[in-house]
């Protein structure tokens, strides 16, 4: 069995389906970065709610982490004197590139194994 599994699946590759996975997440966020930059207000879904008494005229800047994915979105209004943050995690994405460095460094980890293991016989 160990042998079956070792014919058809290389460390190289596991390490490179890693890096495959780690360029796809890293796209995704940038391309939700470019969105959030070209947001004309300030998003509901990664903002805080404006009170009642804050006018809807407000200031709002987001910013997005990448190797922890989140957005950070802060809404002010220097009329009202009002201004908060709400950061939000990108929990999906996080997995995703949590599992993208596991195969990156299982795939080292194997390969470095395996030339030692050859090494040896």
């Amino acid at each position: 069995m160990h042998t079956i599994i070792h014919a058809c699946v290389r460390p190289s590759i596991v390490a490179v389906a890693g890096v495959i996975i780690l360029i796809i997440e890293m796209a995704y966020v940038w391309m939700l970065d470019m969105r959030l930059l070209k947001a004309g207000d300030a998003d509901p879904t990664w903002c805080p709610a404006l009170p009642s008494d804050v006018p809807p005229e407000v200031g709002f800047s987001y910013d997005v982490g990448y190797f922890l994915p989140s957005v950070e979105c802060s809404v002010s209004s220097k009329e009202a004197g009002w201004e908060a943050t709400n950061s939000t995690l990108l929990l999906g994405s996080t997995v995703t590139l949590c599992v993208g460095v596991a195969l990156i460094l299982g795939g080292l980890v194997w390969s470095l194994v395996a030339e030692r293991h050859e090494a040896v016989s």
